[in-house]
């Protein structure tokens, strides 16, 4: 679990711009923190005199304790919003990822943009509304599709502490 939260921070950092010079330091002159809020953990790392914090949420298979899926949510130095999925190999990559706010019917189309060891990155632009809409939901539906059976492959995100989880990071990176 710390290798794959190492895995997420890095590539936060790799991911993000930087955070606005103008931004606090953390709480008591902290370099780093770790809070958890539902099912989701605020992580943040001082970074030339500015935190730069994300928050996300891992899945393992429960027989394996294997990586099943990972997102990681973040605001980026230039105040957009953006998350990046991390999905597991055996997908058909040209078919990207859609994810659906509970049952409505908008739905987010992201298409994948590389893969790691540990699995296929689909990056995801969030919008305000999409942001209000994931604050007051319940679940993030994913779904792709398995590359060798051409099914469906979907996957749960549970939004418990998303909102919580969310405005702590938006305070630390004022």
């Amino acid at each position: 679990m710390r290798v794959l939260q190492s895995v997420l921070s890095a590539l936060a950092a790799a991911l993000s711009l930087a955070a606005a010079a103008s931004a606090a330091p953390l709480p008591n002159g902290m370099t780093s923190l770790s809070e958890t809020y539902g099912d989701w953990v605020v992580a943040c790392q001082m970074q030339n005199n500015a935190p730069r914090c994300q928050m996300s949420q891992t899945q393992t298979e429960p027989k394996t304790q294997q990586l099943f899926m990972a997102m990681e949510v973040r605001r980026n130095g230039d105040g957009t919003m953006a998350a990046t999925l991390l999905m597991p190999f055996g997908l058909a990559l040209k078919n990207g990822v859609t994810l659906q706010i509970d049952e409505a019917r908008q739905m987010v189309k992201a298409e994948f943009s590389t893969c790691l060891p540990n699995g296929c990155l689909a990056p995801v632009s969030i919008d305000q509304p999409t942001m209000q809409a994931l604050q007051t939901a319940k679940t993030l539906n994913i779904s792709a599709v398995a590359a060798q059976e051409n099914k469906p492959f979907p996957a749960k995100v549970s939004l418990n502490g998303f909102a919580a989880g969310w405005a702590r990071l938006t305070d630390l990176t004022k």
